[in-house]
């Protein structure tokens, strides 16, 4: 949190839980009030929450409730990634899905992470993902090849093109000039 405050006021931080220290992570942030204190000083925040398809499509969807249920001062973007299946449940797109809209006001925006060929993009963000590196420091690391650095480097830009776009970082960037 030390961190957070003591950056400058154009930048961006994140706190990037995995699977095994989410619950823990959502504790401590709970217990402390963390994101009121962020929010009283003036940090602009976002919980970024990924819904993944296939075999975690369940677990993903129970993080996504506990956050809206824990955490309902801070607004949310939903990423969701098809790589292991599509992103329905019971049937219905996640946009047409009651979580989406019962919690639709709470939900800045619902971003999509494209599908990629699973034998290159896809070894390569899992590689990356089990080093524990960010896309950053994977394209910058000899430990992959020149390829598989393209690959990561291509995969972040459109990410952060993707971000770019999105209208509630519009809506962020007008009320700062208010």
């Amino acid at each position: 949190m030390t961190r957070i405050f003591e950056a400058p006021e154009t930048s961006h931080t994140v706190i990037d839980t995995g699977t095994s220290s989410f619950i823990a992570t959502c504790s401590y942030l709970a217990e402390n009030n963390a994101f009121e204190l962020l929010q009283e000083a003036g940090v602009r925040v976002y919980i970024h929450c990924p819904v993944c398809g296939g075999a975690a499509l369940d677990d993903t969807f129970n993080s996504l409730l506990a956050i809206l249920r824990h955490f309902p001062e801070v607004p949310l973007v939903v990423w969701l990634n098809e790589f292991f299946g599509p992103v329905t449940k019971n049937g219905l797109k996640f946009e047409d899905s009651k979580i989406y809209q019962e919690n639709a006001d709470r939900i800045a925006a619902v971003m999509c992470h494209p599908k990629v060929q699973a034998g290159t993009f896809g070894e390569d963000i899992r590689a990356m993902m089990g080093a524990k590196l960010t896309f950053e420091e994977a394209i910058q690391s000899n430990d992959f090849n020149v390829m598989a650095r393209q690959r990561l480097k291509i995969y972040w830009t459109k990410a952060i093109e993707r971000l770019d776009s999105a209208s509630f970082l519009e809506t962020a960037s007008q009320e700062a000039a208010e």
